[in-house]
């Protein structure tokens, strides 16, 4: 049978959003501060969400896993005080935040590091005793978590759709990778998940990340960005410069 309405909206596939992610705040308010205490914490605590957690840490270097939880509360903040609406279920999202650069730790294929990274991240969920659904829609939106939106293309003015587990990932890498979206999370915000979970670099742990994708794999999805572009603008983030150790 196919999925319900309700599986595809708890697991993040529905409602569908605008690629174009600014169209999602035509009028945005500036936030007020959300301490850590204030978000949906602690932390996940079914058995799929400790056992995906306890991978993630034994792949991802250091600075790639602290990255994923930033995204992860950085996402929660997002959510909380502009996309109340959206009802996906937060482990849903952690499930994504943690896996979603994956593919980095990976090198022994010639895909592209978002679909490796998938595709391995659906067998780990399915092996774990995820739902098909849960793990399809992660699966979606790490494939999915660099089609940025970039202007000029088909689709009109929204350029087309994405999952909302995928839009929600994109404004929260792109915020703790380039500093984009930068109203949408107050500084002190900020300020509590970075003590938490400190950058350890990761702006220069990204670049180097992206200039071996594209030495490896001159075919890589990220070309559709720009490599060089996008590299420059993650060493050009004002926004979490002043973090980085």
């Amino acid at each position: 049978m196919p999925p319900t309405t309700e599986q595809l909206t708890t697991t993040g596939f529905l409602p569908a959003l605008p690629r174009n992610l600014s169209l999602l705040f035509p009028n945005p308010t500036h936030p007020p501060p959300i301490p850590l205490s204030s978000l949906p914490l602690p932390l996940p605590t079914t058995r799929l969400s400790t056992d995906i957690a306890s991978f993630a840490r034994s792949v991802l270097p250091a600075p790639t896993f602290n990255h994923s939880m930033r995204v992860y509360l950085f996402g929660l903040a997002i959510l909380h005080h502009h996309l109340p609406s959206i009802t996906f279920t937060h482990e849903s999202y952690y499930l994504l935040s943690l896996l979603h650069d994956l593919g980095t730790t990976i090198s022994d294929t010639a895909l592209s590091f978002e679909y490796s990274g998938a595709l391995r991240a659906r067998e780990q969920l399915l092996s774990l005793g995820a739902d098909v659904v849960l793990a399809d829609s992660v699966c979606e939106a790490i494939i999915r978590h660099q089609d940025v939106f970039l202007g000029n293309e088909t689709g009109g003015d929204e350029g087309g759709k994405v999952t909302a587990l995928t839009a929600v990932v994109q404004l929260a890498t792109l915020f703790d990778n380039v500093g984009k979206f930068e109203g949408l999370v107050n500084k002190e915000t900020v300020e509590g998940v970075v003590r938490e979970w400190p950058r350890l670099g990761w702006s220069g742990c990204f670049c180097e990340v992206l200039k071996k994708e594209e030495e490896r794999k001159p075919w890589c999805h990220t070309s559709t960005i720009g490599v060089e572009r996008f590299r420059e603008d993650v060493k050009g983030n004002g926004v979490m410069n002043c973090y980085e150790d």
